[in-house]
């Protein structure tokens, strides 16, 4: 890399306006001081923008993507329990002697910790029909409860694996509402959700839109379901709850949807907590099945759907998910709030993951006035909620304890129990379009890499990834995935929703990124995947650069690498950079001036360093090129009359 400067005196001439970054108001400065002396400052750490995209893939991306299956850790109520092996038991026959109402009751149990040391659950069983699940924990009683049917649901009958097939598929002629298995009033409803393994945090675009006061997307949802004792909150909220309210927005067939129909599969038959992506993953590739159609009830999670039952599930897949953020700690925060209330102003409802404390399984029969406001009381578990909509008091939610709990079922979460509790969050694109005779696949363009406007971090600085791709009935969705180790390992890109043709993703320095990406067309054919040219992200510090009059060197520990070039008195830097962009990094700062800036000796616009008060790390000018190369970037300072200083503070290479 070549980096050279030079000085001179330049007096103004014609400029053009550009647009600048939004700076809060503040005290302003006397032109000629410079810009450090400003006590107020903003600062970015880069810590709390961590990648955190991490997860096995294949070598390539032109591989079939395969998620290996990760632990499932249940949560009810106080206790903690590990899935482990079960311990089956054995159904004999009816003795001949005896009617069906003297039968006695067989049970078969299993334990979800090795050698009986967690939770026992037993299912009791009258010729082969289950009566009733009793579940013993730790230190507390054994509590059961009986199995029925949802009201007009027909029992499993026949041998499962063979059924006619389905054609067209068979939805619900109209929403019903679904009933828990009974319960003694006593039992508390379970919750089931997991915390997740690694960080995501909000993309950088999704905090900063402007956002209408209130929102209610709740029009297009379905009746509130209940979970009863089972712990499947997170298929009741995604498999039952979004899917029924995309059913109805979309105007297609299919509410409302089992919810055991994907828990049978992803808790291994076992009453244990989940995971969202686990849902999710299954949503894309399976869909759901009906009420209607699926042969078990709202309780059964031991048997699995059959094959005629998967078939019909095919014609309910999503196009995809987006996860907002996530956190291991279970605690989230003031940014994560607004990504959900983004989400929700865009007219999607939100998946969100939340710590549950004691007081919330005793808000019944509410009215609409009531907000849940409690982060102190202890942790009872993890659950997951489908928001539907915010206003200034806080965040309405779906819930799956029936309509006795809350408001007719729904809850109001306080902002600060949203901010403090609410710990992950996902959205889905909808219903994927029901495969045609199309067979022709997508061909997909270039996928580039480029610097935008936006505030640098301390470790990593913001890019944008845009590609697209061309089909003969038209693209409806993308894949997205991301490698730090040179192809050895790749994830999908938890920020790129289904069909998006560009990314903002913070790219830590001196590690090299390559992106992939592959579209999918109405029919279902998917192209072949595009991958980016390796993007590292490296910088340039103006110590690097000789300070030649005018120009002098400061120091300011809010800088980047302690100190920045500075003049107020015209002049301009040069830099020479072998990549595809090059980003100018300065402060803003009430004395600063205009700046015009060129790439490759072409005008790119000028710049305009003022701001009431100093905030650091600013993007104020940049150069992406077509081409990976050698290239260069010119500063030439105007001297502006009044607030004549231009400062550099370093530059931000992609290469």
């Amino acid at each position: 890399m070549t980096v050279v400067i030079s000085v001179r005196r330049w007096h103004p001439v014609l400029t053009l306006a550009v647009t600048a970054l939004l700076c809060s108001a503040g005290t302003a400065r006397a032109a000629g001081t410079p810009p450090h002396a400003d006590k107020a400052r903003a600062h970015v750490t880069g810590e709390a923008m961590a990648n955190g995209l991490e997860g096995t893939r294949p070598s390539s991306p032109n591989a079939t993507i395969k998620v290996a299956p990760q632990p499932n850790f249940g949560f009810t109520g106080r206790t903690a329990s590990v899935s482990g092996p079960g311990r089956p038991g054995t159904l004999s026959a009816r003795p001949a002697a005896l009617s069906a109402g003297a039968v006695p009751l067989k049970k078969r149990c299993n334990w979800s910790r090795k050698h009986h040391g967690g939770t026992r659950t037993c299912r009791y069983y009258r010729i082969k029909k289950l009566v009733k699940t009793c579940v013993k924990r730790p230190k507390h009683r054994e509590r059961c409860t009986l199995a029925h049917p949802a009201p007009g649901k027909k029992p499993p009958t026949g041998t499962q694996g063979v059924s006619p097939v389905v054609d067209p598929p068979v939805a619900a002629t109209s929403p019903q509402p679904v009933t828990p298995p009974v319960s003694s009033e006593a039992e508390r409803p379970s919750t089931g959700a997991l915390l997740p393994t690694e960080q995501i945090d909000p993309a950088p675009e999704a905090t900063s839109a402007t956002l209408p006061a209130s929102v209610d997307l709740s029009n297009y949802s379905v009746p509130v379901g209940n979970q009863g004792t089972v712990n499947s909150c997170v298929t009741w909220t995604i498999q039952y709850a979004m899917f029924g309210w995309y059913s109805r927005h979309q105007n297609r067939a299919g509410q409302p949807f089992n919810p055991m129909y994907t828990y049978s599969q992803i808790s291994h038959q076992q009453n244990v907590g989940t995971r969202p992506q686990d849902a999710l993953k299954v949503a894309v590739e399976q869909g759901n099945d009906t009420m209607a159609h699926y042969s078990h009830n709202t309780n059964d999670y031991l048997d699995q759907p059959n094959a005629a039952e998967k078939a019909n599930a095919a014609n309910y897949k999503i196009a995809g998910w987006n996860t907002l953020f996530q956190s291991p700690t279970g605690i989230g925060n003031a940014t994560d709030t607004a990504a959900i209330k983004a989400a929700l102003a865009q007219g999607k409802p939100v998946a969100i993951s939340m710590t549950v404390r004691d007081p919330l399984f005793d808000v019944r029969n509410k009215d609409a006035s009531y907000t849940f406001d409690d982060v102190t009381s202890p942790v009872a578990g993890r659950h997951e909620v489908m928001a539907t909509g915010y206003d200034t008091a806080g965040l309405w939610f779906q819930n799956s304890w029936g309509t006795g709990w809350g408001f007719n079922g729904y809850g109001h979460l306080s902002w600060r129990v949203v901010d403090h509790d609410v710990y992950e969050a996902e959205t889905v694109s909808g219903f994927a379009a029901v495969e045609t005779g199309d067979t022709t696949r997508p061909v997909m363009g270039a996928v580039t890499a480029s610097l935008y406007e936006h505030q640098i971090a301390s470790t990593a600085v913001a890019a944008k990834f845009d590609w697209s791709a061309t089909d003969n009935t038209g693209v409806t969705a993308y894949e997205v995935q991301v490698t730090k180790d040179n192809g050895q390992n790749w994830a999908v890109d938890p920020y790129a929703a289904a069909n998006a043709t560009s990314i903002a993703r913070w790219v830590s320095f001196n590690t090299t990124y390559v992106y992939a990406v592959r579209a999918r067309d109405a029919a279902g054919n998917w192209s072949n995947w595009a991958l980016s040219r390796p993007v590292t992200a490296t910088v340039l510090d103006d110590k690097a650069i000789a300070a030649n009059s005018p120009w002098a060197r400061y120091a300011a520990s809010d800088a980047f690498g302690g100190t920045y070039i500075a003049s107020s008195e015209g002049g301009e830097v040069n830099v020479s950079v072998t990549g595809t962009a090059v980003s100018w990094i300065t402060p803003r700062f009430s004395s600063g001036g205009r700046t015009r800036v060129y790439c490759d000796g072409i005008y790119e616009g000028t710049a305009d360093q003022y701001s009431p008060t100093t905030a650091w790390g600013q993007t104020m000018g940049w150069c992406n090129f077509s081409t990976y190369g050698s290239h260069t970037i010119r500063l030439v300072s105007e001297a502006t009359p009044g607030r004549p200083w231009t400062a550099a503070d370093a530059f931000v290479i992609l290469s």
